[in-house]
C-alpha cells in the first residue's frame, strides 16, 4: 500500500464519519438561467453574490451542465460565487461543475479564513468535486482559468451544523441553548470554536470550547504517549493532548486526521488540548505509519527551543549537575516522570555529559525542563522497516552523536553476535557483526571498524 492510497483510504475513512454525525445540509441546483451579471440572488432562500472581473461577459444556461459563466473568446475570469448566510459550522462543500472543451482552469473553495482541501481542475465532464474542512463564515466559490472558454456550475451542496450544535455529532447538555453562554455538565460555555489545525489552537483564548480538525495533509504524528496523554506534532506546530481518552490508547509514530472537541488550555506557555465530559475520538482517525518516514526528535541546540514546547526534541553534549542539565550557559531541569520504573532509563552520573532524547516542557517559574522518554520504532507487515529505539540518556561521545539518538536494541553485556548492527545514517544493518562487509558501523552506540 503506498502513502498516496493510504492518504486516500483515511480521506475516505473521514467522509464515512462525517455522514454519521448530526449535520444539515444546503442543496441548490440550477434548473434555468439565474444572474445575469455582476449581482445578489437569492437561492433555494440563500443569498449568494456573483463577481466576475468582467460584468458585461455573457451568462446562460444548459440542462446537462447548468448555468454557464462565459462562452468561448470571453472568460468570466477570476469568478467567485459567495454566501454569507449558512449559519454555522462548514464540514464539506460540493460543487458540481465543468469547463467547456479546451479549459484549462480550477476551482477552489474557501469558507472564512480557512481553505477547504486542494483546487480540483476542471475539465469538459460534468464532475462533483468534494471539498472539506471546518469552518464558519463566507463560502467563496473561486473559479480561475488560463484557458478563454466558459465555465458551468450544476449544483452547490453544504453540509453544516447549526449554531451551537457540536459538530462531532454529540447532543448538546440541557440548557445548551444555540448562540447562548449557558454552561453545560463541564463548566464549559456552549459556544463551540471551529479550529483548523494545531497551529490554529494557539490563538483561540484558553477556556475555549472548541472543535479542532486536522487534515490528513497536515502530518499530524504522535511523538510520545503515555496513558491518556499524547503529544502531537505537524508541521508547523506541537499540542500536548491532555487526558484524551482513545480506545485503543494512542501510541509513538501513528497519524491523527480527523475531528476532536474538547477546551484550548495554556499551560506554562505550552498549548494544551484538554478533553472534557464531550470528547470522544469516534470522528478521530489514529493510524499506524505504512511507507512513511518514522517520526524522530527534534534535534536543537540549547538556544533553539523557541516553538519546540510539548515537543520531542534531542539535545546532545548536556552537563549534568545534580537534577540540572547545562550546556553554553542554558539551564535545564531534568525531569524522569515519563520513564520512573523503566528499565531503558539510567539516572545520568553527576558531572557526566549526555544527549537527551526528551520532551520539552516549561515550568510555573518560567525554567525549561527535559522529560526523557522511551521511544521504539516497531517493524509491522506494512510498516516494513527495521525495529530501532531512541534512548531517553545516552553518553554525549563522539561516536554516538553520529547515531542521531538511535541505539542498538542490545546493551553493551550482550555479545557482540547479538548486537544490533546500524549504518553511520541510523539505519539498521544487521543482527551481529559475524559476516559484516568492511565499513564502519554502529554498534551498542559506538563505532566498529571492519577491515
Amino acid at each position: 500500500m503506498t502513502k498516496q492510497v493510504f492518504r486516500i483510504v483515511m480521506l475516505m475513512v473521514m467522509v464515512l464519519l462525517a455522514d454519521v454525525a448530526k449535520a444539515d445540509r444546503y442543496e441548490y441546483e440550477f434548473t434555468k438561467k439565474v444572474f445575469t451579471g455582476n449581482e445578489t440572488q437569492v437561492l433555494d432562500g440563500v443569498s449568494w453574490t456573483l463577481d466576475m472581473k468582467a460584468p458585461a461577459v455573457t451568462t446562460g444556461f444548459e440542462k446537462v451542465r447548468g448555468h454557464r459563466f462565459g462562452k468561448g473568446g470571453q472568460a468570466a475570469t477570476p469568478l467567485t460565487l459567495s454566501t454569507t448566510e449558512i449559519a454555522g459550522t462548514i464540514t464539506k462543500v460540493t460543487v458540481e461543475a465543468s469547463g467547456n472543451s479546451g479549459i484549462s482552469g480550477t476551482l477552489t473553495v474557501s469558507v472564512g479564513d480557512a481553505v477547504f482541501g486542494d483546487a480540483c481542475a476542471l475539465t469538459k465532464a460534468n464532475t462533483p468535486y468534494d471539498f472539506t474542512g471546518l469552518a464558519a463564515g463566507e463560502v467563496r466559490l473561486a473559479f480561475a482559468q488560463t484557458s478563454n472558454t466558459a465555465v458551468y456550475v450544476k449544483k452547490i451542496t453544504i453540509e453544516y451544523t447549526k449554531a451551537g450544535e457540536n459538530p462531532q455529532g454529540g447532543e448538546q447538555q440541557e440548557g445548551e441553548e444555540g448562540g447562548e453562554s449557558g454552561e453545560g455538565q463541564s463548566g464549559e460555555t456552549s459556544e463551540i470554536q471551529a479550529v483548523n489545525g494545531l497551529a490554529g489552537l494557539a490563538a483561540v483564548a484558553d477556556g475555549s470550547p472548541v472543535c479542532l480538525y486536522i487534515a490528513d495533509s497536515e502530518g499530524a504524528r504522535v511523538v510520545f504517549a503515555r496513558g491518556d496523554d499524547a503529544f502531537i506534532r505537524a508541521n508547523s506546530a506541537a499540542v500536548w493532548f491532555h487526558k484524551v481518552q482513545a480506545a485503543p490508547r494512542m501510541r509513538y509514530n501513528q497519524h491523527i486526521a480527523g475531528y476532536i472537541t474538547g477546551v484550548k488550555q495554556t499551560v506554562n506557555g505550552m498549548t494544551v488540548f484538554e478533553a472534557t465530559d464531550k470528547t470522544n475520538t469516534a470522528r478521530l482517525i489514529i493510524a499506524d505509519p505504512v511507507q512513511e518516514e518514522d517520526v524522530k526528535p527534534a534535534e536543537i541546540t540549547p538556544d533553539e527551543i523557541a516553538g519546540h514546547f510539548a515537543d520531542w526534541v534531542m539535545v546532545k553534549s548536556l552537563n549534568v549537575s545534580g537534577s540540572r542539565l547545562t550546556s553554553d550557559g542554558q539551564e535545564f531541569l531534568l525531569n524522569d516522570v515519563y520513564v520512573v520504573g523503566d528499565p531503558h532509563y539510567t539516572q545520568p552520573a553527576d558531572q557526566s555529559k549526555v544527549n537527551v532524547s526528551a520532551i520539552l516542557f516549561s515550568t510555573a517559574n518560567g525554567e525549561r525542563e527535559l522529560r526523557p522518554v522511551y521511544n521504539r520504532v516497531e517493524a509491522t507487515v506494512l510498516h516494513h522497516t527495521a525495529a530501532q529505539e531512541f534512548l531517553p540518556i545516552s553518553p554525549a561521545s563522539e561516536e554516538n552523536n553520529t547515531t542521531d539518538g538511535i541505539s542498538s536494541l542490545s546493551d553493551d553485556a550482550q555479545c557482540m553476535d547479538k548486537a544490533h548492527v546500524y549504518s553511520l545514517s541510523g539505519q539498521f544493518v544487521a543482527v551481529g557483526t559475524k559476516g559484516l562487509a568492511k565499513g564502519i558501523y554502529i554498534v551498542n552506540g559506538r563505532k566498529l571498524v571492519i577491515r
